[in-house]
């Protein structure tokens, strides 16, 4: 199995959960009935499993996993304004930036998509690709190990290679903060930190064990990364202080998600908002790990993705093919 296919199983875990249950997707609640707090239910296409979710450019972008449609949302009246046919199915976290919407692949794909905010049409595809795209420093950063060595690639508002960085085994997970790029190294948990001006790794640190997938982001002063598969009822944060040069671990207790196996972090007005459950959302201090509050998801929804923004808790929910607004 190679480098990029390791990294890539924590995103097919829905794949194959949904192989085993041939069921119809579950029916979106009547809005009537939706649980206090959740102030829409979003539906999209049967069956297409909406999987990530971003806010950007004024809206809200909702990859799908079993169709090959990007969706976007109008926050203001709740209604998908536009519904774009990429040519493939998601498996990564969307992402937003230099004016467009990046969607990742899986792995049977490797191609990663652009899409043009402003005329909502897709304007290029870049292949190979990773699994999670990052921004700084006026460039598109992601991932690669599929050219049988590990890099980081730098790519331009056009899709174009900049810089190809040479970093260590197996490089996951890359992210954009503080002024740097940083990139963890799945295969023996190494950071590193790359120097934009220089397009050189300037530091590498030890981060978290051997063959640890999962997403990189920058928040609250340090590097952060999330556990990706939730094999156990505990989803666990890694982060790095740069300042102190010393690596911390949240504990965050839930339960295992029934079909969408992935219990990931999003950030958001100064919190970490992790689904530890199929029906619960929970915010946390990213100081203590502590619980600051909890919001309701579709408890017959499999799991999913989020996101905060426009004063609002998205979430995906991966079986019922919807998206819940929640108030926060």
């Amino acid at each position: 199995m190679s480098r990029y296919r390791r990294a890539a199983a924590i995103l097919t875990f829905t794949t194959l959960a949904l192989l085993t249950n041939s069921g119809a997707a579950a029916q979106p609640r009547d809005a009537a009935r939706l649980p206090h707090g959740v102030v829409a239910s979003i539906k999209l296409g049967v069956g297409v499993a909406p999987l990530s979710v971003v806010s950007a450019f004024g809206s809200i972008w909702v990859s799908s996993h079993r169709a090959t449609d990007l969706y976007r949302i109008n926050p203001t009246n709740n209604h998908v304004v536009a519904t774009i046919d990429i040519g493939q199915v998601s498996c990564g976290p969307i992402a937003a930036g230099l004016g467009q919407i990046w969607v990742t692949p899986c792995s049977d794909t490797l191609t990663l998509v652009r899409v043009a905010a402003r005329t909502n049409r897709v304007v290029g595809r870049i292949h190979p690709t990773g699994i999670q795209v990052a921004f700084g420093a006026r460039s598109a950063w992601l991932a690669n190990t599929i050219l049988g060595h590990g890099s980081i690639e730098r790519i331009s508002r056009s899709g174009k290679l900049q810089a190809r960085i040479p970093v260590g085994s197996g490089p996951s997970a890359v992210a954009f903060g503080d002024g740097y790029v940083w990139n963890v190294n799945g295969d023996d948990g190494t950071l590193d930190k790359i120097d934009p001006k220089t397009n050189k790794v300037i530091a590498r640190v030890r981060f978290v064990p051997p063959n640890s997938y999962g997403y990189l982001f920058f928040f609250a002063g340090r590097v952060w990364l999330s556990s990706g598969v939730a094999a156990a009822p505990t989803t666990w944060l890694a982060n790095y202080d740069p300042k102190t040069r010393k690596t911390h671990t949240l504990r965050v207790q839930g339960k295992q998600l029934s079909q969408f196996g992935d219990q990931l972090a999003t950030m958001g007005l100064g919190s970490l908002w992790i689904r530890t459950s199929n029906g619960i959302v929970s915010r946390i201090d990213p100081q203590t790990g502590g619980v600051l509050g909890s919001y309701p998801a579709d408890a017959d929804g499999g799991g999913g993705f989020l996101a905060v923004g426009h004063g609002a808790l998205w979430i995906a929910n991966f079986a019922s093919d919807t998206i819940w607004r929640d108030r926060i």
